[in-house]
């Protein structure tokens, strides 16, 4: 909240997305001895106090569960979603955006849909001793896509994107806080929305985030991953996760946590 306030005195609108762990979306695939679920998560908990704060999300639990039956949204022998779970996630995101700033959803990418044998990306360091090939959908724009280069030198670097049709890049500059979820998000189009968007990745560099916001920035995501949460919730003294100076920044005196 303090960092969602920070951000909107300097005209920067700000959007959080959450990942749901693959057990969220499809507990029926795992035995019920590996996996036991209370009626509510901890990501249904931390979900219900975006909501009661004013603070916007995307809700990635019911966009894949709405999606899981028609076509598999995450890999089998991954934990990260596949080209049509970022595909979907994608979709939601610009069209928030754009509702906002243009009063429309403005997504509208074709996609060519073919089925891969692969494996996902945490496997495939492994796959020559535990070779398992995951025949998974693979989901790509038809579109122009994006160029990319690099911002900065040495561990700071980031990646920017420029999307190559500038008929759809109505959106501002975007900064995005994120993880190895967003890795597919060029192929299926998302760039091509914004002006330019920039890409953190991993949370080592979170330490610094607020070094990274431009006065270019206009929207800003924290996109994290529902395990990732309890990190939050760890003292800060303990757990070197977050930029330290977020938690010094005022809140206004009438505010009090819900």
């Amino acid at each position: 909240k303090q960092l969602q306030l920070w951000l909107g005195e300097r005209g920067v609108d700000f959007l959080m997305v959450i990942i749901p762990v693959k057990p969220s979306i499809y507990p029926e695939k795992y035995p019920k001895r590996y996996i036991k679920r209370p009626a509510q998560t901890g990501l249904d908990r931390f979900q219900a106090a975006l909501d009661k704060n004013g603070i916007p999300y995307i809700d990635s639990l019911s966009i894949l569960k709405k999606h899981k039956n028609e076509i598999p949204v995450f890999y089998k022998t991954d934990v990260h979603w596949n080209t049509v779970g970022a595909y979907y996630e994608a979709e939601a995101i610009v069209n928030y955006f754009s509702n906002k700033a243009l009063a429309r959803p403005i997504w509208n990418e074709s996609i060519n849909a073919s089925i891969k044998a692969d494996v996902g990306g945490e496997l495939k360091s492994m796959a020559l001793l535990f070779p398992q090939p995951d025949m998974a959908p693979k989901w790509e724009t038809t579109n122009p896509s994006y160029i990319e280069t690099v911002d900065g030198t040495g561990e700071t670097a980031v990646k920017v994107f420029r999307g190559l049709d500038k008929n759809r890049a109505q959106l501002p500059p975007l900064l995005m806080f994120g993880n190895s979820f967003m890795l597919d998000y060029p192929s299926v189009g998302f760039h091509n929305y914004f002006q330019e968007s920039t890409r953190v990745l991993d949370y080592q560099f979170f330490r610094q985030a607020l070094d990274y916001i431009k006065p270019k920035h206009k929207l800003l995501i924290l996109h994290i991953y529902e395990t990732q949460l309890l990190f939050h919730i760890l003292p800060p003294d303990n757990f070197n996760y977050w930029d330290k100076r977020i938690e010094k920044l005022p809140l206004p005196s009438e505010f009090h946590y819900q």
